[in-house]
């Protein structure tokens, strides 16, 4: 249950994470935000090195659910978490640039994530909000 919440967590600071700019991509590897993204894995930075090092996270189990943000081109969102024949759905706007998203729900504050690594096929978010940091690892 820990899980799936710091999941739903996660998931959700992502979505509204990406709030912040107009720039769909960064130089933080090349990759676009574009598209729709499955929370996979889950963890923190042990060391606070600011990297994934072996053993800083697991995989989300099944068990769980499915978590899943499409960022579309128009700088929408689209978040759902579904489990157990339930589910969350989240729509709201978003900015990416100089390594941050924002995302913004309804009238709600902004949120903001960092992104430590985006490539074509894996977006890695850290959550500096604690000390250490979550990880939370979304593929395509």
């Amino acid at each position: 249950m820990k899980i799936k919440n710091f999941s739903f967590t996660v998931l959700t600071l992502c979505t509204m994470l990406a709030a912040g700019s107009c720039k769909k991509t960064d130089d933080s590897g090349g990759g676009s935000l574009i598209g729709t993204w499955t929370l996979t894995e889950l963890g923190f930075d042990a060391n606070n090195n600011n990297a994934v090092d072996a053993g800083e996270t697991t995989p989300v189990p099944a068990s769980s659910g499915t978590n899943t943000i499409n960022f579309k081109s128009d700088n929408t969102y689209l978040s759902v978490s579904a489990s157990a024949g339930s589910s969350y759905t989240e729509n709201g706007t978003y900015t990416y640039a100089n390594g941050m998203i924002i995302t913004k729900y309804n009238n709600s504050t902004p949120d903001t994530a960092h992104v430590s690594s985006l490539t074509s096929n894996k977006l890695v978010i850290k959550d500096k909000s604690s000390t250490p940091g979550g990880w939370a690892i979304l593929t395509r």
